[in-house]
């Protein structure tokens, strides 16, 4: 925002008029710097952050500038205009939500065509506001001097009343720049009996503009709702010096004064007579200043200096509060209508130290206690599962949280993603579903550049669109590996990574957590993943997860010429898995029994070990399967499962013969359930 050092000054009083200025520049050869201070100025560019809303204005400047100087500031004095005539354009409210006030007034016998007093454009030109017509400029001046955004309809162009409303489809309005728009219902309007006049809040239309035949207006002055002014300049790519105040909110005070103020600016340069105000109201009324609640003893914890409590009550005086009460330690402030972004007692503290001086709070060490304090039971083991993806040889990486949903839909087709409203691109304007999609594009990222052997796990959120338009979000672990099992070596030949290698890693993970047999992987099925390779996993019989090799389809889409083996598990199993507890270990000695077993091919060797375990109890201490194997000397349809089981006590030492009896009985209930046969009788 630009300004005008002298109109800052002298804001209350402009310098002079045209004819006094003429008077004072009679004797030639005077320099105009010597009689006026407008033209010898300095503009100021000020950034102002986007809650301070209040500081688009010279009004709101002077207010920050006595406040820092501790002086006061003289706000410009509000006349009270005398009406002329009876001439009142009615105004309809149906988007009460939205437009919280709005006042207009008629205007009548305007001279369109006189001058606009230098002063005026000097400082809108200082403003970085180019003069157009007389009535525009004083519309603009106002907006600069108070901060309320104004706008003046040509009357004779408006049919029967105005209506702010939204958008119909198939509705357009071709702006004061004349470019077309088609609206919707997205779009806040103000609209006449045929249609709609203005983009509410954020620019006019062509059709009723003020021109240099226009002899009677509607002054406009309405307060906006910010946030759905901010949806109308991002859906239409429109922004304003009007929508960027509206868009960081305007006070609901200043739309009388604003009008009344333009209005004596009108009569003096364009003559005329002005009608009374017309003001309607929205869903709420203008709401009195409100009072916050200040504990004074809050401004020494969070700042760590003592502010005396006088000198707290001055900063906010100086600010434009008041303060109620000021009990001990519990006051009663009131914050000023233009200070939208006051809500809070930590606002009022962090005003006190901006006016107190952020160079006078002088840095200290913190104090901390050296009691230990024990870390969250859902943060820890996020900490434990990156530290052994790591050791397993996972790189981790961190993805962004929306992605291309074209990839997306690649990869999960099932669930619609929530699309962004403000994408930064449109190769980022979908929330995940699933981490696969970040992954995929590291792991292309990294086949691009000749990388061989790639292993990525990424610990993060997706988002899943629920019931009743609510996200839900699941903490995931999600990975990608491809191309070889070990690094190039001597010691062990090359082959690709595959399935198996991948769900050891996650047996290994599971391990971690608790006793392995919780999990299952069972046959799944899923659109982005192989048939036949592809498994889901459970948590004690619930699924959690995916595991598999990606379909050959989508990988030739997505352009990776490897093989790629994902999973992704949800983490809620974490928080349910309990802490791992220590075991004694037996005093006494164990005996190892292996068996074979034939049984038929699509019986899985989890499912014998899990009826195994069941059968054994506490005398079980481990199970492995050792070898698998189908072929010659095997009917077809079967395969041999050989099991190798270590059985004790831990109480005492098992005979033989109590071991022999165990396992006869367990091949006997592995005959009963899985119709197993013993493939050879040695096993004693």
């Amino acid at each position: 925002m630009k300004i005008s050092e002298a109109w800052l000054r002298t804001w209350v009083n402009p310098p002079w008029t045209t004819e006094e200025l003429t008077q004072k520049l009679a004797m030639l050869g005077m320099e105009v710097a010597s009689v006026t201070p407008v033209v010898n100025d300095v503009c100021i560019d000020i950034d102002i952050t986007p809650n301070r809303g209040d500081c688009l204005s010279i009004a709101g400047l002077a207010r920050e500038v006595a406040a820092a100087s501790k002086m006061k500031s003289s706000p410009v004095s509000i006349p009270s205009i005398t009406c002329k005539t009876s001439s009142v354009f009615p105004v309809l409210n149906d988007a009460k939500e939205d437009c919280a006030r709005y006042c207009c007034r008629v205007i009548d016998n305007l001279d369109p065509n006189r001058l606009v007093p230098l002063w005026l454009q000097e400082r809108l030109g200082r403003g970085g506001i180019k003069s157009i017509s007389s009535v525009v400029d004083i519309t603009n001046y106002v907006m600069l001097e108070l901060g309320q955004p104004l706008h003046a309809f040509d009357k004779g162009t408006l049919k029967t009343r105005l209506t702010v409303r939204y958008g119909k489809p198939h509705e357009k309005l071709v702006t004061l720049e004349g470019k077309e728009i088609a609206l919707d219902e997205e779009a806040l309007v103000i609209a006449d009996e045929e249609g709609p006049v203005a983009l509410a809040g954020v620019v006019g239309g062509m059709e009723t503009r003020v021109t240099h035949h226009t002899h009677s207006i509607v002054l406009e002055s309405a307060g906006f709702n910010p946030i759905r002014i901010n949806r109308v300049v991002q859906k239409w790519g429109i922004a304003t010096e009007s929508s960027h105040r509206f868009e960081r909110g305007v006070s609901s005070s200043l739309q009388w004064d604003a009008l009344e103020r333009a209005t004596q600016l009108i009569l003096e340069a364009c003559g005329g007579e002005a009608g009374s105000i017309l003001e309607v109201m929205g869903a709420k009324e203008v709401s009195e200043a409100s009072v916050l609640s200040f504990r004074v003893a809050r401004v020494q914890e969070i700042l760590g200096v003592d502010i005396a409590p006088s000198s707290c009550r001055d900063i906010l005086e100086r600010l434009g509060c008041e303060v109620v009460s000021a009990e001990e330690d519990n006051w009663r402030v009131r914050i000023p209508p233009h200070r939208l972004d006051l809500t809070l007692e930590i606002d009022l503290v962090e005003e006190i130290a901006r006016l107190y001086g952020y160079e006078a709070i002088l840095p200290r060490l913190p104090v901390f206690s050296s009691s230990a304090r024990g870390e969250s039971t859902w943060v820890s083991p996020f900490h434990r599962i990156k530290q052994f993806m790591s050791d397993r040889g996972y790189s981790e990486v961190v993805t962004y949280s929306f992605c291309d949903p074209k990839v997306l839909s690649l990869l999960e087709n099932r669930v619609e993603p929530l699309m962004l409203l403000n994408p930064i691109s449109e190769e980022m304007s979908a929330m995940r579903t699933t981490l696969w999609a970040g992954l995929l594009h590291v792991l292309q990222e990294n086949h691009d550049r000749q990388s061989e052997r790639n292993r990525f796990c990424e610990l993060g959120r997706r988002f899943i669109p629920g019931a009743s338009n609510k996200t839900e979000e699941e903490w995931c672990l999600s990975g990608v590996v491809s191309g070889s099992r070990l690094p190039e070596q001597w010691g062990s030949p090359t082959r690709a990574v595959d399935f198996f290698d991948v769900k050891s890693d996650l047996e290994a993970l599971f391990a971690l957590f608790g006793k392995v047999e919780n999990f299952q992987c069972v046959p799944g099925i899923h659109p982005a993943l192989h048939p036949g390779q592809t498994a889901s996993v459970l948590y004690q019989e619930r699924p959690i997860g995916l595991l598999g090799s990606l379909h050959p389809a989508v990988q030739k889409k997505l352009g990776l010429k490897e093989r790629v083996i994902l999973f992704e598990i949800q983490l809620e199993w974490v928080r349910a898995s309990g802490a791992v507890r220590f075991s004694p270990l037996s005093k006494f000695p164990t005996v190892r029994r292996d068996i074979a077993l034939i049984v038929d091919e699509g019986i899985q060797a989890e499912a014998i070990i899990k009826t195994c375990k069941t059968i054994l109890g506490s005398r079980l201490c481990k199970c492995v399967l050792f070898d698998v194997y189908a072929g010659e000397g095997i009917e077809k349809g079967k395969k041999s499962i050989a099991l190798g089981f270590t059985i004790g006590e831990a109480s005492r030492t098992l005979t033989d013969e109590e071991v022999s009896e165990i396992m006869s009985s367990l091949v006997r209930q592995l005959t009963k359930t899985h119709h197993a046969i013993l493939r050879d009788e040695s096993w004693q």
